[in-house]
């Protein structure tokens, strides 16, 4: 399966990238990863730097509570970290800057 694939080929770059020790498939990607779970592991195999440590793929349920309740989090941390980075911007910037 072509998308099951591409799915796979995606989670391989990304862990090659980031090295985690799970990668959780969340949200609209659960239904095809269960669906293509074959071709998903395949294509992860493929191109998974042959360096690192095997991919340990987890579903989440599928659930838009749970997609929701991490999109959130996202959301306050980029409103928590902009407010910081804006604070420190102010300080350090030179008077009548």
């Amino acid at each position: 399966d072509r998308a099951g694939a591409a799915l796979g080929q995606l989670v391989a770059a990304v862990a090659n990238l980031t090295a985690p020790e799970v990668v959780v498939i969340g949200g609209e990607g659960v239904g095809l990863a269960r669906q293509a779970w074959d071709s998903m592991q395949e294509a992860i195999r493929a191109f998974r730097d042959p360096r690192c440590s095997e991919v340990i793929v987890r579903l989440a349920s599928g659930q838009n509570a749970d997609w929701s309740r991490g999109a959130a989090v996202v959301a306050i941390q980029g409103l928590i970290l902009g407010a910081a980075e804006d604070r420190a911007a102010k300080v350090v910037r030179a008077p009548g800057a």
